[in-house]
């Protein structure tokens, strides 16, 4: 100090009381009347270090809760980068932080209820106002789709906002039985109101597609009217944001025996069947238009009535 450095302590001191104090002492080196000197100040601290060290402990449970949580916790600015993303993030999307952060827009479905998520976060964004919940799809890396659940809430920077803070639950499981179930009522509410199979089926069809999010159905009926009976296409309900207009037209001059492509195994086994990348598959007689147009996977099966089988929905 006498050299001309100044130094900063911290100490403690008891009071007579028997309190104890923290101290920050401030040293450094004055002249007076051409004499050396060392001027001290002296600060109390003790409450501003039981608020830091409080803070450093909630700083710290926070690190553990965001470690810990199946939720994925971000934040981001208000031109939509990640400035927070929880550990959680590679859990639930199978993708590592870094990844995710800068290409999780490619990871979007096309799934209608994505469709409104930008309006959502903008919508909060321009008034800061908190609003309910909802929906996302997104692929995981494995491929497969998953649902989110998404609550956020606006944060403001300099009495403006600033930005987004959310959590997202993954819900894909609780989704898939609220819309099987939803499915589920309304074919039965098909099949209670309809005269017919025959009158029933496209309802059924477009009740499948639309509340399963399939991109293509198609119904299949028994032809007995030739010498060899075969599956015809005779309905069509594309998916929302499908173009598989050459796939379709591909299925209407396409004729089925038994045995023959997905339709004929479910004729012929009399069983519902599933392929998981039987549309890419050279023994499925629309491989190439299927491949051409997108289409990967395909399941059907088959509507019986008490004359035999009467078609086969695709």
């Amino acid at each position: 100090i006498m050299a001309g450095a100044s130094h900063r302590v911290r100490t403690t001191a008891t009071m007579a009381s028997g309190a104890r104090l923290i101290l920050d002492l401030t040293l450094v080196r004055i002249e007076r009347e051409g004499r050396p000197y060392v001027f001290s100040v002296v600060r109390d601290v003790t409450e501003e270090a039981r608020l830091q060290a409080e803070l450093e402990l909630r700083v710290e449970e926070l690190r553990f809760l965001l470690g810990s949580t199946r939720d994925l916790v971000y934040r981001h600015d208000a031109q939509g980068m990640f400035t927070f993303l929880s550990p959680s993030v590679e859990t639930i999307t199978g993708y590592p932080m870094e990844k995710w952060k800068a290409d999780y827009t490619k990871y979007i479905t096309d799934h209608p209820l994505n469709q409104k998520v930008a309006g959502y976060t903008g919508e909060t964004l321009r008034t800061g106002r908190t609003l309910p919940p909802f929906l996302a799809e997104f692929y995981h890396k494995s491929g497969r789709r998953i649902m989110m659940e998404i609550s956020e809430q606006a944060y403001r920077e300099g009495g403006k906002v600033g930005g987004i803070v959310g959590v997202a639950r993954d819900v894909t499981e609780r989704h898939r039985a609220d819309e099987r179930q939803a499915v589920q009522q309304a074919v039965t509410q098909v099949l209670g109101s309809a005269e017919s199979v025959e009158e029933a089926l496209p309802q059924v069809l477009r009740s499948l597609v639309e509340g399963l999010h399939w991109s293509l159905g198609l119904v299949w009926k028994v032809d007995l009217s030739g010498d060899t009976p075969l599956l015809r296409c005779v309905d069509v309900c594309p998916g929302a944001g499908g173009l598989h207009e050459e796939f379709i037209e591909a299925s209407r001059r396409q004729q089925f025996q038994p045995g023959l492509g997905l339709p004929g195994g479910v004729w012929s086994s009399r069983v519902p069947l599933w392929v998981k990348e039987g549309c890419r598959d050279p023994a499925y007689p629309r491989s190439a238009v299927a491949e051409k147009t997108g289409l990967r996977a395909a399941f059907a099966f088959p509507v019986e009535t008490a004359g035999g089988l009467f078609a086969v929905i695709e």
